[in-house]
């Protein structure tokens, strides 16, 4: 019996595909980039730029962002996304995230800053990036 050339084609592309989806998991690269604040004292917001890197030969596409943003140790917001974003193959691309924490929340650890009288606070992200369907998590710290 005479193997078919085609499936041979089929199975090959099939490995290149496995193994590109197993590159992405392992050499994956998202860091906490930037972080700028916004809005008001009663509607306040937080913009969070995220770098992600795909060194694959294949493009990748974010599905969903979930986490927590913590502000010297302290809950501040819940972080989520489900806006789609492609990620060219071999290249990065930075991703921004609108976190909108609570008024009682911001008030209290704007206290805190005032009374601690400390010059630098640390902002801390926890949560799982999902990558063509790899959940890959994420912790970033940035000094602000």
């Amino acid at each position: 019996m005479k193997k078919s050339p085609l499936l041979w084609i089929i199975g090959g592309i099939a490995v290149i595909y496995i193994l590109g989806r197993r590159a992405l998991q392992k050499n994956y690269k998202v860091d906490l980039a930037d972080v700028s604040a916004g809005g008001g004292l009663l509607h306040p917001y937080i913009i969070l730029k995220f770098s992600v890197l795909n060194p694959t030969n294949q493009k990748a596409v974010i599905r969903s962002i979930v986490g927590e943003l913590d502000f010297n140790n302290a809950a501040l917001a819940n972080v989520s996304s489900f806006e789609t974003q492609v990620i060219q193959p071999n290249s990065e691309s930075f991703v921004q995230v609108k976190v909108t924490p609570s008024i009682i929340s911001s008030i209290s650890q704007v206290y805190k800053l005032i009374t601690q009288k400390t010059k630098s606070a640390e902002l801390k992200f926890v949560g799982t990036f999902n990558i063509d369907n790899i959940l890959i998590p994420v912790e970033n710290t940035i000094n602000v």
